[in-house]
């Protein structure tokens, strides 16, 4: 029909421009190019259509009806899950056979709470009270309340407003619209995750948990530390003896004369500006670049690693200790002060 219809609107356009007479072929010629460009492109996209659907594994697998309600269920992957049917509550799941054929296996929700297979044998349960069992999976709930899911009483997951479904904080599956969600969790916790791969884990969340744990006690730790050390300011050691002190103000002090200070980043060396420190590390001297200072306390100077300012107060030059910094304090600044030449150690 569409392609009828551009025919008729070509030969209106045809008989214009004959009537019209000047450059009537040219804009023919234009014209029946444009249509023969259209209908080459409508084919070859026709035809690549068809080879997917050729390719498609799960070609011949049922599709969802719209007009019925249907919901169709992907994985995260995007590969089709399955088919939740409300109007008879049923749940068409696409599964891989032995030889690697795809079929349908059907669950069958009934009002008593009851999920059964297609065959008629037992499935699992749904109870009004957001518990749920099945063969693979026990002692999942759903608590419609916040959304959450828990497995023998510990939080193992959500359902999400959108119709995603996360085990912890990993989406698993998602329906193209949401449905019930106690049937959306059910298909997670009870058709494809069993006991042994919810309680896998739920090891690898509490070992991330604790990771993050641990990282937030060190930079707590490290914080206190650094305001510890930055209320009383650092004394300089070399080769044995205190030769300054970086305080908490800012001051450099060498030798028992202020001699400079750090302020809001730049470096003042007597009485002028010399210098900046910048937020990433970067430490300006005479308007350039001249090294930088990265976060674990190395020291670069011409793109290469000279020293270290350990977190103990150790200065390392050239493989040596060879000085200290006590209290430990700002590495960074420290770091300016023995490596950069400001000031004369």
């Amino acid at each position: 029909m569409i392609m009828k219809q551009k025919i008729v609107r070509i030969a209106l356009v045809v008989a214009m421009m004959a009537t019209s007479g000047i450059g009537a072929n040219a804009q023919l010629n234009g014209l029946l190019n444009a249509a023969k460009n259209a209908a080459k492109k409508k084919v070859t996209e026709v035809v690549e259509q068809e080879v997917k659907n050729q390719l498609d594994p799960m070609k011949n697998l049922p599709k969802a009806d719209p007009k019925a309600g249907d919901v169709t269920l992907y994985y995260t992957s995007g590969n089709r899950l399955g088919i939740w049917h409300p109007k008879t509550r049923t749940l068409d799941r696409f599964v891989q056979t032995p030889d690697e054929k795809w079929t349908t296996e059907t669950y069958i929700f009934n009002s008593d709470g009851s999920v059964s297979f297609g065959s008629g044998n037992h499935a699992g349960e749904l109870k009004s009270d957001g518990s749920m069992s099945s063969t693979k999976t026990k002692g999942i709930k759903f608590n419609p309340s916040n959304n959450e899911v828990t497995h023998n009483g510990e939080w193992v997951g959500k359902v999400g407003d959108d119709g995603s479904v996360y085990m912890f904080n990993e989406k698993m599956i998602y329906g193209d619209k949401a449905f019930d969600k106690d049937v959306e969790c059910f298909v997670l916790f009870n058709t494809i995750a069993s006991d042994d791969l919810i309680n896998e884990y739920k090891e690898k969340y509490k070992k991330i948990v604790q990771q993050n744990q641990e990282q937030r006690e060190r930079q707590l730790n490290d914080l206190k530390a650094a305001q510890k050390n930055d209320a009383g300011g650092s004394k300089l050691w070399k080769g044995g003896s205190v030769v300054g002190e970086l305080r908490a103000n800012g001051e450099v002090w060498i030798g028992g004369s202020r001699r400079g200070s750090f302020e809001n980043g730049r470096i003042r060396v007597g009485g002028s500006f010399e210098g900046e420190l910048l937020s990433d590390g970067n430490v300006r001297k005479g308007g350039s670049i001249v090294g930088k200072i990265d976060g674990n306390g190395k020291v670069w100077l011409g793109g290469s690693i000279v020293g270290e300012v350990r977190s103990n107060g150790d200065i390392v030059k050239g493989g040596s200790v060879i000085g200290k910094s006590q209290p430990a304090g700002d590495r960074r600044k420290i770091a300016v002060i023995y490596f950069f030449g400001f000031w004369a150690l």
